[in-house]
């Protein structure tokens, strides 16, 4: 008879070890999604940086029923910029809604995660997985509060490589197409996830030679996923021919990106990217001490199969490598890396648990994971502490961007927007697109970016005689001058054409009508009559210039 008791009394204690479990993992997980919903909506109203400013400008075209590289040129395709016009469309063209959309992207992606690390772990890792990117995600190392193209860039990663993982033994051409869509649609976003879509291309040829499938067959499945990641730039190709806009389209997506991503040494590249992980990984370290330990627990026997293994090492190589083309390792790049990193760091933490306690209850095992997780949680917090939870809007661009006017530029363009017509221009000299969107006036030329201006390549001369000769044809009301060096990334070597240009044009027909200086504490402004005479105190300002000839 007592032998009969053990069985009910052993099943109730497993059922309240899972249950305690479930509790861990429901808590913990709740913890830090409120957080960064929190922080994520304290900090809606953020001010555009300079690439939001960008694509916010160009979303707010297409909304006008402009068509891509017809008003505004730069290396970017305009799948970020489209889903600006989303977000703007929904929630209005404000930092706020803009910065709602991110919200809702964010929520979808640690989702989208969460799912993946199921399907190829287990709940405990999906976890610890998902508690990991919604952290790193929202960090300053990674300028996580601005809805960054890299950000989008994981939505439709992930969403492919769920459907592709997600594949049964006989694998239907309709779910290949669907995968491949999600890749090219994340091509459109960011050019750099090319080399995702690939490693999605690598996963279907893998997946074909499991299966032991005839060559003719993996060919058509190669086929269909291509065809997938092919349509959204097809569709994007349509789109700029009927507009009359394809040869700049080439120039500037094709042979000028290919310079910008061409610059730089390796050597240069290899310390640029040192000096970048360790900013990046600085204030969220325990996260990164985690996914070291995941890479080595790949290689331990035991726990997820070996394939499992291999897409999470695979996915870490194909990340590493889209954030290398032109070695800029730019801080918000990294992001593309932070769904390989959560998953790394969620199996390490699990699977060091399992081994170095191997002895103890599940229960036991439990507490000891999630005291981990939460110890990682709070020293982030904690390192972060000002930006997450202390600073507001402005204090928080201002700290993450001391010398760039991008928490002045909402004044400068209501100067702009009350002294202007809706139908007359604003001439930006200087990299700072977001005016003219605060404005809603279209800028007076296409070139809404100094940087390739400034470089030293061959086409730098005749961009900026390009420049000046629709700016001369616009006849803008307003000029705005940035002396910013972020603003135009000047070189020794850099062509001055557009320099010796303004100063003539400005002085036959416009007069000073602001000033406004940063890189202090306060930001001084100086309208009107008080320009007359005044020498700016700070090394960082821009100037508004107002035509005074008629048009």
């Amino acid at each position: 008879m007592s032998e009969g008791l053990e069985l009910p009394r052993a099943n109730a204690v497993a059922t309240t070890a899972k249950r305690i479990n479930t509790v861990l993992l429901l808590t913990i997980a709740a913890l830090a999604g409120l957080v960064a919903i929190y922080v994520r909506v304290r900090l809606l109203n953020v001010p555009l940086d300079r690439d939001e400013g960008e694509y916010a400008y160009i979303g707010q075209l297409l909304l006008q029923g402009v068509a891509p590289f017809v008003d505004a040129y730069n290396i970017k395709l305009p799948g970020t910029a489209m889903m600006y016009s989303v977000f703007m469309a929904a929630f209005g063209q404000t930092p706020l809604g803009i910065h709602a959309g991110l919200l809702v992207v964010n929520v979808a992606v640690t989702w989208l995660l969460w799912v993946l690390a199921r399907d190829i772990f287990d709940v405990r890792t999906a976890t610890a997985c998902a508690v990991t990117y919604v952290t790193l995600s929202l960090g300053s190392g990674v300028l996580g509060v601005f809805a960054q193209a890299t950000q989008f860039v994981n939505l439709w990663v992930l969403a492919g490589f769920v459907v592709l993982l997600r594949q049964t033994r006989r694998v239907c051409r309709s779910s290949l197409y669907i995968s491949g869509l999600l890749f090219g649609l994340a091509v459109l976003t960011k050019q750099h996830a090319a080399l995702l879509a690939f490693y999605g291309l690598a996963i279907v040829v893998c997946q074909a030679n499991d299966e032991g499938v005839s060559f003719r067959a993996l060919i058509r499945r190669c086929i269909w996923y291509m065809f997938g990641a092919t349509t959204p730039i097809a569709l994007l190709l349509a789109w700029v021919i009927s507009a009359g806009a394809f040869d700049r389209f080439w120039t500037w997506t094709v042979v000028y990106a290919g310079i910008y991503a061409a610059d730089g040494s390796i050597l240069d590249g290899l310390k640029v990217l040192y000096a970048q992980t360790m900013h990046v990984s600085a204030r969220s370290w325990p996260f990164w001490v985690l996914a070291v330990a995941g890479v080595g627990a790949l290689f331990l026997r035991g726990g997820a199969d070996w394939r499992s293994r291999g897409f999470v090492a695979g996915l870490f190589v194909a990340s590493f490598l889209a954030i290398c083309p032109g070695l800029y390792f730019r801080d918000h790049y990294f992001v593309l890396m932070l769904p390989s990193i959560a998953l790394l760091a969620g199996h390490g933490l699990v699977r060091v648990a399992d081994l170095t306690f191997a002895n103890w209850s599940d229960s036991a095992k439990a507490l000891v994971w999630s005291a981990l997780l939460l110890t990682a949680l709070n020293v982030t917090y904690f390192l972060d502490r000002a930006y997450l939870f202390q600073d507001s809007p402005l204090e928080v661009s201002h700290g993450l961007y001391p010398m760039n006017p991008f928490r002045d530029s909402s004044e400068i363009a209501k100067y702009i927007e009350s002294n202007s017509a809706a139908d007359e221009r604003v001439a930006i000299l200087g990299s700072e697109p977001q005016i003219p969107f605060y404005a809603k006036r279209r800028s007076a030329t296409g070139h809404i970016y100094m940087y390739l201006l400034m470089q030293d390549q061959p086409y730098a001369d005749a961009m900026q005689r390009d420049m000046i000769a629709e700016l001369e044809a616009a006849r803008p009301r307003f000029l705005v001058f940035a002396n910013v060096q972020s603003s135009w990334s000047l070189l020794k070597s850099s062509p001055r054409r557009i320099f010796h240009w303004v100063d003539d044009y400005v002085e036959a027909g416009y007069e000073l009508a602001g000033i406004v200086e940063f890189g202090f504490g306060e930001s001084r402004y100086t309208w009107g009559a008080d320009t007359i005479g005044y020498t700016p105190r700070s090394e960082n300002y821009v100037s508004i210039w107002k035509r005074t000839t008629k048009p």
